[in-house]
């Protein structure tokens, strides 16, 4: 009987120490679980609007930790472990950017692919390219993101609520281009246009453009019967070192034109707002009757002309 009582006794002690954990809410976490408040301040951007707010948590020797989202653009509570972390935000839930990376210097925001003709909602034959970016991925342009960077923060355990604040900035860059005195403007003709040479990515680490060069297509609106305008966003130009430019129109006619407006980009005044004119082009007639080339594009109207 003694035995039996001593066995039950070893057995049950275990039991109850695991109890006595669980009723204090999980002794582990008590020790080395914070409950951490994440405020935004928005005085940096307070026109932004985003969906969510994604924070990602690495350690100092750069390695990947946790992922948190917000679904607040103010911000909300949560629970980290003790430990010193570098921190970088950005809103989340777009459409056509994406996240990778798994350490703090490769992290970055990446657009997705699209076809080259795409904008124009037509199925047709990809047209000729560029030679200087005849090789470029062709990329979406991006939604406007918003992001920063926390380097070197300390979370320590205790009983008072933690609290972080970080400050977002617009990360992407506004361009605008106007192509002035168009002729042969005409509802039945369908027009996109592209741009070479832009940035593929963002890195918050750094705050800059990242990735390979890309091709970016873009819609072109027609504000009246002679002009021609694109309008967007991008993650910035020549991610690496400077190059070239080219910002190419494509017609249902399968006749494009190329203008380089390199000159124009990288000589801007606010690089983080950057307009483009282009001034004087015909456009072919619906009714031209003209034969496309082997590849389907006609090429005898292909304009090459660097812009000042």
């Amino acid at each position: 009987m003694k035995i039996t009582t001593l066995l039950r006794a070893l057995l049950i002690l275990p039991l109850l120490a695991a109890w006595s954990c669980i009723d204090r809410d999980l002794c582990y976490d008590h020790a080395h679980m914070v409950d951490v408040e994440v405020r935004f301040d928005w005085s940096k951007a307070p026109e932004a609007e985003p969906q969510t707010m994604v924070v990602q948590f690495f350690t100092l020797d750069g390695k990947h930790h946790k992922r948190y989202e917000f679904t607040d653009k103010a911000g909300g509570k949560i629970r980290v472990e003790a430990g010193e972390y570098i921190m970088l935000f950005h809103n989340g839930e777009m459409e056509v950017v994406n996240e990778r990376g798994i350490t703090c210097d490769t992290y970055e925001l990446f657009t997705l692919e699209e076809g080259l003709l795409e904008p124009m909602s037509r199925d047709m034959p990809a047209p000729p390219r560029p030679s200087v970016s005849a090789d470029e991925p062709v990329r979406y342009a991006p939604e406007t993101v918003w992001a920063g960077a926390l380097d070197r923060h300390e979370i320590t355990s205790g009983s008072e609520l933690h609290t972080i604040t970080l400050s977002p900035e617009e990360a992407t860059s506004h361009y605008t281009i106007e192509v002035r005195n168009v002729k042969n403007m005409s509802e039945n003709l369908d027009i996109s246009a592209a741009l070479s040479g832009m940035a593929e990515s963002y890195r918050p680490s750094t705050a800059s453009p990242a990735g390979a060069k890309v091709t970016i297509p873009l819609s072109l609106e027609r504000p009246d019967d002679h002009t021609l305008t694109a309008r967007f966003v991008s993650f910035g130009h020549c991610p690496e070192e400077e190059g070239s430019h080219i910002f190419s129109i494509y017609t249902s006619e399968k006749i494009y034109y190329n203008f380089d407006v390199t000159d124009q980009m990288h000589d801007a005044s606010d690089s983080h707002n950057i307009h483009i004119e282009i001034d004087g082009i015909t456009l072919p007639s619906t009714d031209s009757g003209m034969a496309p080339s082997v590849d389907g594009w006609d090429d005898s109207e292909d304009i090459y002309i660097k812009l000042n």
